[in-house]
């Protein structure tokens, strides 16, 4: 297994479905992203795209994308599961939601054999199609599973969340997995204890600007420093998170200012984490595309050190 010592180590997030739905090309945007120097990208294979048919997949878009992410030198971690980057946060394929009922608080765990047979399948078809990428360095297992998230506030539960692990090691024992929380609510949930038996690597997601962690900064620290496993953190909010807005318009969204970025990723980096991920690309670039490249000028600044 590779030894990913990845301290200094700056990546992204990088939703494809995302971009297009705000009109971006994502392999445009790639392409853009390049021009930032960051060497990880964190990629989401959505379920709900790749299987739009029940036993019929299709990858040919996400690995376009992983193809030029390898040409142009990206380390990569994929997101595989149920959950992935992005609202609405779970991406299940429409013929497999009208098979059962989810309801508010919805606990997806082993019980659910429609579902669990289904979801191996997708498992064990996307990983054995893309570890041949050497440039795929780690596996990203669901994305925050243990918390509640969506439109129902659903979550994926810690024995359900292990089998997935297992089953993808049966065709890849290679790679380091990750497993990521919600880091606004570290200790208050606690989910970060289950993360760090199931998964080689903690990612712990922190929005400075929206409501705030719940713990002071040198518990957080604490916590990762005795955490036992690699920590990351793997979403570092750069982007605005206004009220009612999925991508707000406002000229200057009091939840994240270009200034924000840098205040970030200054109060994190002595946090302990091996490694950092921005939250917000897709935004930057939007803004960008749109005549102001303010928020994507703070990010060149953190990557060239000019802070």
């Amino acid at each position: 297994m590779e030894n990913l010592i990845l301290l200094n180590n700056i990546g992204t997030s990088f939703s494809h479905l995302h971009l297009r739905s705000i009109g971006i090309d994502p392999f445009w945007a790639m392409r853009e992203l390049k021009n930032l120097n960051f060497s990880w990208v964190r990629l989401g294979c959505y379920w709900s795209e790749v299987e739009t048919k029940e036993n019929q997949f299709d990858f040919e878009d996400l690995e376009r994308l992983i193809v030029l992410a390898t040409k142009l030198g990206f380390k990569i971690v994929l997101t595989i599961g149920m959950k992935a980057p992005r609202w609405p946060e779970f991406y299940l394929p429409k013929w497999l939601e009208k098979k059962i009922d989810i309801t508010e608080g919805y606990v997806f765990d082993k019980s659910n054999t429609t579902v669990v047979k289904r979801f191996k399948e997708y498992l064990l078809t996307t990983a054995e199609r893309f570890k041949k990428y050497k440039s795929v360095k780690v596996w990203q297992v669901e994305n925050e599973p243990l918390d509640p998230s969506g439109p129902k506030n659903c979550k994926i539960s810690p024995e359900l969340l292990m089998e997935e692990v297992e089953t993808i090691r049966k065709v890849d024992n290679s790679r380091l997995f990750l497993v990521t929380v919600w880091g606004n609510d570290l200790t208050t949930r606690g989910y970060y204890k289950a993360a760090a038996q199931i998964g080689d690597i903690v990612g712990i997601d922190i929005y400075f600007r929206y409501n705030g962690p719940s713990d002071k900064d040198e518990k957080i620290k604490e916590v990762i420093k005795n955490m036992g496993k690699p920590v990351w953190i793997t979403e570092l909010q750069a982007e605005p998170w206004e009220p009612g807005e999925l991508v707000t318009k406002k000229k200057n969204p009091r939840s994240c200012l270009p200034k924000h970025i840098i205040q970030n990723y200054k109060r994190v980096k002595d946090f302990g984490a091996e490694s950092i991920f921005f939250w917000g690309f897709e935004w930057w670039l939007f803004r960008k595309v749109n005549g102001d490249d303010r928020w994507w000028r703070a990010v060149e600044r953190v990557i060239k050190n000019k802070i």
